[in-house]
Formats: structure tokens, C-alpha cells, sequence
């Protein structure tokens, strides 16, 4: 999954919009696996074995680039690791489920068929709102992190 950020903001440059996406990153219990301040890139995962067990793996390439022209600020998001939590989580609560329900023969393996198809859309659900609130978190730091830039140049 692909979001695209784009802001006007004139008196911010690249690394200092790179280090404020590093923090939040970080503040979300991400890893950060690359770090590249001159190529505007940032790839980080989240995947402690707790995340994983629960299917709750993502992972993340940013880059923020700059627009010289019209002075916009771009942030490209590239989600990853919803397929990967999706099977999981599916197989776990069809394991469970049909090992709790298995006297109920045919009819054991659809209800746990659809409780594992449930789980599976919650794990979705809260994959795209972790994916929406950084969105805009990040969105509000950016032009938070312009007015401060404006207000220094002014003072």
C-alpha cells in the first residue's frame, strides 16, 4: 500500500523532515533498518516476535524528497506486511478455533472458517488506522515544523 504526502513548505529541508519522520517511527516501536539522510530514505520495520505471533508484522519505506521548483515537501509511504499478518492471523484463530470446535464436525470448521475470517479484518482494520494516524501525525509535524521554521526567520 502506497500513500503520498504533499506539502507546501518552503523553509524546510530534507534532512530535518527525515529526522522528524525517524522520531515518529521510532515513538511507534518501529526498528529503524536504514537510515540514508542524503537520499532522503528511511525503511523501517515492526516485527518484534510478539508482532509477529499475533500477525501484526509491518514494515515501511519512506523518502522525502523536495521539490525545487515549487518548494512542496513529498513523503512517499510504501506499507508493507499486510498479507504476511493476514495469513497469520487467519491460520492462528483457524487452529484455535477449529481445535476447540472440531466435535462439531462440518459445521466446526465453518464457524471457525468465519471467526478466523473476522480476525482476519480486524488485523486489517487496524493495520490502515495505524497507516492513517501516522499519515496525519506526520502531516501535522511537517507544517508544524514549517510555522517554526517562518517564526524563526520572522524573530
Amino acid at each position: 500500500m502506497k500513500d503520498q504526502l504533499s506539502q507546501k513548505a518552503d523553509l524546510l529541508e530534507v534532512p530535518i523532515v527525515l529526522q522528524t519522520v525517524k522520531e515518529r517511527l521510532i515513538e511507534k516501536r518501529f526498528n529503524i533498518d536504514t537510515y540514508d539522510r542524503p537520499g532522503g530514505l528511511i525503511k523501517a520495520r515492526r516485527n518484534s516476535l510478539d508482532m509477529v505471533v499475533i500477525g501484526a508484522y509491518r514494515r515501511t519505506s519512506i523518502s522525502v524528497r523536495k521539490d525545487g521548483e515549487t518548494g512542496k515537501i513529498g513523503v512517499d509511504l510504501e506499507w508493507g506486511g499486510v498479507a504476511f499478518g493476514a495469513v497469520v492471523t487467519f491460520l492462528e484463530l483457524f487452529l484455535v478455533s477449529i481445535a476447540i470446535l472440531r466435535e462439531l464436525g462440518l459445521t466446526g470448521v465453518l464457524i471457525s472458517c468465519l471467526i478466523a475470517l473476522i480476525g482476519t479484518a480486524i488485523n486489517i482494520i487496524l493495520f490502515n488506522y495505524l497507516r492513517a494516524r501516522f499519515r496525519s501525525v506526520l502531516s501535522r509535524d511537517i507544517r508544524d515544523l514549517d510555522d517554526e521554521a517562518g517564526s524563526e526567520l520572522d524573530a
